[in-house]
């Protein structure tokens, strides 16, 4: 047990240091006044280097840009501070290196150095025991930037040798992962690309075999077609003028005061197209462009002749209307022997003066189908389409 005596000592002791400390701090510190006060030789002053123009301008002057610098406005490291932000991770150690320097200035800059935080480490091995020991105390990740072999390899002696943890642990790596797992990542790529092509391959073949399939089926609809719709000719009736005779010879007068003998041999060896028509039939006005056209084909071996009944002065005001130039017959007669019921209504007459085809005619090939009937030596078309038919059976 302590003694009053030992008490007192013990104070005294203390106060004897406390005055000796306060007695001494001021006595340096009146020498070092006493030193300042001193005045300093000119060779001592001249000793001290001055910074030159150089080192003043590196500390005080902002580095001039580097021509053909790049500047990039949306770095990609920007993104990543938001995938460190998403992910809650509020410390980010670091030991600095110019590799990834563009996420050290994101994670200052743009991310306002905040969850993460930027921790500065003077070594990587450094960095990676903070991120483990962080993890182990606190319960949460840390993330950890450095170069990839380097603070692969340290990451790796530190967690995994000998001390296995169940921690969770962040790494942020520069570059891509071990050549293991790229290798692992390629030949997966690799079958999923060899998948697709064997699916394309199969589905291209299948579209070929269905558009053959397609070919094939409006080949055959086609030729049923062409068997359905065949070429139709004039459409020659029982009433008409009989093919094959000498042709009724009637003698008209058309507009103009010229006598025609209609149905005559012609001197000129010309055959004859003889075109019945109305001026209130529009079929007929719509053939008569068709019929000039064949006229002027044909000027050579054919002369038309247009033919109709009524008064005059209607069928004058007609061909002035539609500028006709091909003599325009008005005779009753005419028609009463060339058996006309239906209009409009043609009538082919060889130079000789027998009739080779007459029928209804509707369109241009209606009419030329009269030139090919007597080329082909038949009445009409559908006479000569049913010998082929007949003689194909």
């Amino acid at each position: 047990m302590a003694t009053s005596d030992d008490s007192e000592k013990d104070t005294l002791g203390r106060r004897n240091f406390l005055k000796g400390a306060a007695a001494g701090a001021a006595t340096a510190l009146v020498a070092n006044r006493a030193e300042a006060q001193q005045p300093v030789s000119p060779a001592a002053r001249s000793s001290v280097a001055r910074p030159s123009e150089a080192d003043a301008r590196a500390d005080f002057v902002p580095p001039e840009v580097r021509p053909g610098a790049a500047i990039v406005q949306q770095p990609g490291s920007d993104y990543m501070v938001d995938v460190l932000k998403n992910l809650d991770l509020e410390y980010v150690a670091v030991n600095p290196g110019s590799a990834f320097e563009g996420l050290h200035e994101s994670i200052i800059n743009y991310g306002m150095n905040s969850k993460p935080e930027f921790l500065t480490c003077l070594h990587e091995e450094a960095s990676v025991a903070m991120c483990h020991g962080y993890a182990k105390i606190a319960g949460r990740p840390m993330t950890e930037t450095g170069r990839r072999r380097v603070a692969t390899a340290r990451l790796g002696r530190r967690v995994h040798g000998g001390r296995r943890h169940r921690d969770a642990r962040g790494h942020v790596a520069r570059r891509a992962s071990s050549a293991g797992e790229r290798a692992g990542a390629r030949a997966t790529a690799g079958g999923h690309v060899n998948q697709a092509l064997l699916v394309s391959n199969a589905l291209l073949w299948i579209a070929v075999l269905v558009l053959a399939a397609v070919v094939v089926a409006l080949v055959r609809q086609i030729g049923v077609l062409h068997e359905r719709v065949a070429p139709a000719g004039a459409l020659s009736l029982a009433s008409g003028a009989k093919v094959g005779v000498a042709a009724p010879v009637v003698a008209a007068m058309d507009l103009a005061g010229v006598a025609h003998s209609v149905g005559e041999a012609a001197a000129d060896g010309r055959d004859t197209l003889l075109f019945f028509l109305s001026p209130s039939c529009p079929v007929c006005k719509a053939l008569l462009p068709a019929l000039g056209s064949l006229a002027n084909a044909e000027a050579g071996r054919l002369r038309v002749l247009l033919a109709s009944d009524g008064p005059r002065a209607e069928h004058e005001a007609f061909v002035a209307r539609e500028r006709l130039a091909f003599p325009y017959l008005l005779s009753a007669q005419l028609g009463i022997a060339y058996r006309v019921g239906k209009l409009p209504w043609a009538v082919l007459i060889d130079a000789a003066g027998v009739v080779r085809a007459s029928g209804l005619v509707n369109s241009r090939e209606h009419l030329e189908s009269l030139l090919e009937a007597k080329a082909l030596g038949v009445a009409s078309i559908q006479e000569w389409m049913a010998r082929e038919r007949k003689g194909a059976a």
